[in-house]
Parts: structure tokens; sequence; C-alpha cells
């Protein structure tokens, strides 16, 4: 995969559809997607002691519908952000525990079997204000992007500088695309393309919070080329 193929194309610079456009897609995809996986599990209740036979095909099925509601969420902070109506709660919150779980998260739904997860290393006991949901959410997202992106090797860390708390996700995938970083903060709403939507969402949320997101090559590089992969720095103030 080649940068360019990292993104089909920089954000642009325009302002987005309507966000009642994007709320409408959201909701037409969570109403039969929590169809579905309703009877996805009145099947593997049905399926008893036999469901372990296919499990493979249930993961599957089941990961394919969160990716869907996810999806959906995105579509949902996209028309919120672009209609200036989101509203976020602020509080000490440990980060530690925030970071694991979103992780976890993120390897069931977008972890793949030859790619190899380092961390999370995140120094214990640091806080941050910001919003619980919206963290996690923001944090999934940036795991997620590494593992999609990554050919071997996925990387999730963090380091105290004075009293901001820097959370670093890097790969060994193709990296960005020049000029993407800077387009980014110009103020694109998204990229085409479903994956497209996170890092937009993202730079958002971290401004919400006080921080900011900090786009630039890795430490890890490809084991073909030697290029350096994409690194995500999320940079949030910590709570003294």
């Amino acid at each position: 995969m080649t940068p360019e193929e990292r993104s089909s194309s920089l954000p642009p610079d325009v302002a987005g559809p309507p966000g009642h456009l994007l709320r409408k897609v959201a909701h037409d995809i969570t109403g039969p997607a929590g169809v579905a996986a309703g009877a996805l599990k009145e099947l593997e209740t049905a399926l008893g002691e036999h469901a372990a036979a296919h499990a493979t095909m249930l993961s599957l099925a089941f990961r394919s519908l969160q990716r869907l509601e996810r999806l959906a969420k995105r579509l949902r902070l996209t028309a919120m952000l672009h209609d200036g109506v989101l509203e976020l709660d602020s509080e000490p919150l440990l980060v530690g525990e925030i970071v694991e779980k979103a992780v976890a998260g993120a390897s069931r739904l977008d972890g793949r079997k030859n790619v190899t997860l380092e961390g999370p290393e995140v120094p214990a006991g640091v806080r941050v204000r910001a919003d619980k949901d919206h963290l996690a959410f923001a944090l999934g997202e940036l795991v997620s992007n590494s593992f999609r992106f990554a050919r071997q090797r996925v990387r999730v860390g963090g380091v105290r500088e004075g009293d901001t708390l820097a959370l670093i996700f890097e790969d060994d995938g193709p990296g960005y695309p020049a000029g993407f970083a800077e387009a980014l903060q110009r103020g694109g709403n998204a990229i085409p393309g479903e994956s497209g939507l996170a890092l937009p969402i993202v730079t958002s949320l971290a401004t919400r919070f006080g921080g900011r997101l900090v786009l630039g090559p890795s430490t890890l590089v490809t084991a073909k080329d030697k290029r350096p992969g994409a690194m995500a720095r999320l940079e949030l103030p910590v709570v003294v």
C-alpha cells in the first residue's frame, strides 16, 4: 500500500455535507445493524452447544456489525461537530485505564493475526480532564487506524512532558502522504472513505479537550523498504 492509498485524497477545504443528512444516514445504519445483531444473538442461542462449530463466522458477523455501528457514531459526531452542537462533559480521568480498554476494543475489532501489538505503556496515575466516552472513542479510533494500515507492528505508548501527556500511536505501514497532516489541521471535515472520518473527529475532540493531535513519521519502519510508518500523537493537558 502506498502513502496515496492510505487516503484516497487529502481533506477538502470545504464544509462537509449538512449535519442533518449525516445524522439521517447514521440512523439508517444503526437501525438495521441493531436488528441484525439481535438476530445473530438469537441464532447463537439457538445453536447452543453447536455454536462453537460456527464461532469464526459468528465472530466475523458480530465484528462487521460493530464496525457499522462505529461508522454510524462517526457520522453522528461529524454532524454534531459540523453544526457546533456537541456537548462534552469534563472530569478528571485516569488515562491508563481508558487506554487499556480502548486498545482491547480496537484489537478485537481491527486486530489482525499478522500484526503484533506492542504496549500499551502509559505512565501510571496520570489524570487528564476530558469527556470519558468521547476520549475512549478517540483513543479507539487512533488504535484502529494504526491496525488498519500496519504491515506487522503497532505500538501504543505514552510519555508525560511537564503538564502534558502525550499518547503515541505508531504503525509500520505506508505513512501519511505529503501534505496530509497540514491539510487536516486546516480544518478539512472528512477524508473520502469510511476510515477517513476518524482523524478529523479526533482532531476536533483533541481541541475540545484543550489538547491537540499531531501527525508525523513513526519510529517503526517497514521491513521491506525501511520507510517510516505513521505516528499519531494525542497531547492532553495533565490535571495537576
